[in-house]
């Protein structure tokens, strides 16, 4: 069993030390991967506005995100985060439309995909004169801020490995929660497992089992406290759920190839 394991942790002098020994596989986060960027910026909708010497095509590239406070938001106020879905120059950026506000339910209703691609076109493209005189002519008045920078991990080698190994016949365990606590309710899961066998699916043409695993202690702040360890029965996922994301992986590995 070799559990993937933050690349983080992996990097610790004797934590790492151990996790190289029991076989472990290194996962960059984003969480991990987050740093001050440089100068100030001001946001109108989905363009960006750098000053105070920003780099943006220095520190950024496309699927990273910006972080920041809104001017007079509180000290513990959460950040706005936003994905950048073009880097224009040293003081210009686009951002990926805001995604739609969430229904009563709580979830985010779909965007259409002729209208998402569109969007998407739509803000890939250079900022013009006009609109750089009025988004300039906007920002005299408009406080600028500080921002931070989260990049977008590569997690291209990390699955390579995984795929390996599950083709060998190893098991990978993976918490899903993508990070330690000690809080008595989940946190939001990762999309990871999924992502992991429907790349085996499509790449071998076979289902992987996932087993799923509820971890329970009893004292867990004791030292040699009892722990449950439950197992359900296991799944796979399905022809139908497999399918798309074959057609979409063949997709982006003929455009990327282009």
């Amino acid at each position: 069993m070799g559990f993937l394991i933050a690349q983080k942790s992996w990097d610790l002098p004797i934590v790492g030390w151990m996790a190289k020994t029991l076989g472990c596989v290194p996962l960059s986060r984003a969480a991990d991967m987050v740093h001050e960027g440089t100068g100030e910026l001001t946001v109108h909708e989905d363009a960006v506005l750098g000053r105070g010497g920003t780099r943006f095509l220095d520190e950024l590239k496309p699927g990273d995100a910006i972080l920041w406070r809104e001017p007079g938001a509180a000290a513990g106020a959460p950040e706005q985060k936003r994905r950048v879905l073009a880097v224009l120059s040293q003081t210009e950026l686009r951002l990926q439309p805001a995604s739609p506000a969430p229904s009563p339910s709580g979830r985010r209703p779909p965007r259409e995909g002729a209208a998402a691609a569109a969007a998407a076109d739509a803000a890939a493209q250079p900022l013009s004169e006009a609109e750089l005189t009025r988004l300039r002519r906007t920002a005299r008045g408009a406080s600028a801020r500080p921002f931070r920078v989260a990049k977008r991990p590569d997690h291209s080698a990390m699955f390579g490995e995984v795929l390996r190994r599950l083709e060998r016949g190893a098991c990978i365990g993976i918490f899903p929660e993508g990070g330690s606590h000690d809080r008595t309710d989940l946190l939001p899961l990762k999309c990871g497992v999924a992502e992991i066998a429907l790349q085996y699916a499509c790449a071998t043409g076979r289902a992987v089992p996932i087993v799923p695993c509820g971890l329970t202690y009893f004292n867990g702040h004791q030292f040699r406290a009892r722990a449950v360890l439950e197992f359900g029965p296991p799944f796979s996922v399905s022809e139908e759920q497999v399918a798309p994301h074959c057609s979409l992986g063949s997709l982006l590995t003929r455009a990327t190839a282009h």
